[in-house]
C-alpha cells in the first residue's frame, strides 16, 4: 500500500547525492515522498514544486540564513513552530517523518510518527564551537533519538550513540547498489598515464589543497574532479592542464564517468575528520569498480 512519506533534512536537493537523496529516489518506487531540503533566506514561504514522479520538493524561506538560525535556539525555535505548522497544514498530521534534522525537535508537536535517521556525529561538528551553543544542540538531538518511534545510525559510532537513549535503534551502513554482480577491478590501461577520481563537496575546508597540488606535481596523474568544487579551491590548483572539472552527476552519467577513471579518492583533514563519518564516496568508486585512496577514518574498521 503507497504511503506519504516527509523526509525532512539539512541539505539542498541539489547537492551531490547523498544518504538523503538514495533514500528518497528508493521510498519513491512505491510511496509518495515529500523531500523538505534546508531553508533559503527570503520572505517566510513554502514553496513547491514535482521534480519526479512520486517525489515533492518543499523549499522552505527564511528571513534569516540557516546556518545562523540553527545554531541560535531562539530563532530555532521560532523557525521551527513555523515550519512544521506549515508543513501540517499542507500534508496533514498523518505521513511518517524520517528527520535527517539533529535540531528539529519541535517537529513532534505536528507529527506523531517520526523516525530519526542519524548519519553524522553533529556535536562539535562545525568550524565555531560556543559552549552553550553545544549544550543546546545536544539537548535538541537527545529529545529526537528519545521521542522517536525508532532511530537509524549509518554507522556503529552512530548505533552506539543513538541506543543510549533509544532501544529502538538500528544499524543501516551507507552503500550504494552496485553495477553488476561480477566487480573486477581494473589496472590503468596506460600507466604513464594514471587518471585519479576526485568527487563530493570539494572545498579547503574538508580537503587539503597542499595534497591535491603535489599529486598534480607529477606527470603520471590526472585529476577529474565531480561534485560541487568552490571556486577559491580551483584557484588554487597548480598545473591546471591536467585536470577536469565535472558538474555534479547522477545515476548513468555518474557510472560511466567513475568508469573512465583508474582510481578514486576519498581525502579528508584527518583533524576535521567527524567520528560519525562514513564517507557514501567510498562505496560509489567501489560499485563502480575502481581502487579507492581514502584517509584513515575512525568507522572504517568495523
Amino acid at each position: 500500500m503507497s504511503r506519504l512519506f516527509i523526509v525532512n533534512t539539512l541539505t539542498a536537493w541539489d547537492e551531490p547525492p547523498r544518504a538523503r537523496h538514495q533514500f528518497t529516489y528508493a521510498l519513491a518506487k512505491d510511496h509518495r515522498v515529500v523531500f523538505v531540503e534546508r531553508s533559503k533566506t527570503g520572505k517566510k514561504k513554502l514553496e513547491i514544486r514535482e521534480v519526479q514522479e512520486n517525489i515533492t520538493l518543499v523549499t522552505p524561506f527564511h528571513p534569516v540564513d540557516y546556518r545562523l538560525r540553527y545554531r541560535l535556539p531562539v530563532l530555532n525555535e521560532i523557525y521551527q513552530k513555523w515550519h512544521f505548522r506549515e508543513l501540517k497544514k499542507q500534508y496533514g498530521d498523518d505521513p511518517v517523518v524520517i528527520n535527517f534534522d539533529f535540531s528539529a525537535y519541535r517537529i513532534f508537536n505536528c507529527f506523531h510518527r517520526v523516525i530519526y535517521f542519524c548519519n553524522d556525529e553533529f556535536k562539535g561538528n562545525t568550524r565555531y564551537r560556543n559552549y552553550l551553543i553545544e549544550i543546546y544542540k545536544g539537548y535538541c538531538e537527545r529529545q529526537i533519538i528519545r521521542k522517536s518511534i525508532f532511530c537509524i545510525g549509518t554507522s556503529h559510532y552512530l548505533y552506539e550513540k543513538l541506543l543510549k537513549y533509544n532501544q529502538r535503534t538500528y544499524e543501516i551502513p551507507l552503500g550504494v547498489s552496485v553495477v553488476s554482480n561480477d566487480i573486477t577491478f581494473r589496472k590503468a590501461e596506460d600507466q604513464r598515464v594514471i587518471s585519479v577520481c576526485l568527487m563530493g563537496v570539494i572545498n579547503e575546508r574538508q580537503i587539503s589543497i597542499q595534497l591535491v597540488n603535489s599529486l598534480l606535481e607529477e606527470d603520471t596523474f590526472r585529476l577529474v574532479l565531480i561534485g560541487s568544487i568552490e571556486d577559491a579551491f580551483l584557484e588554487k590548483l597548480t598545473s591546471r592542464e591536467r585536470v577536469t572539472v565535472r558538474d555534479v552527476l547522477r545515476g548513468k552519467e555518474l557510472v560511466d564517468a567513475l568508469s573512465a577513471v583508474d582510481v578514486g579518492l576519498a581525502l579528508y583533514n584527518v583533524k576535521r575528520i567527524n567520528p560519525g563519518a562514513t564517507p557514501n564516496k567510498l562505496w560509489q568508486y567501489i560499485s563502480a569498480g575502481i581502487p579507492v585512496v581514502i584517509s584513515e577514518m575512525p568507522n572504517l574498521a568495523p
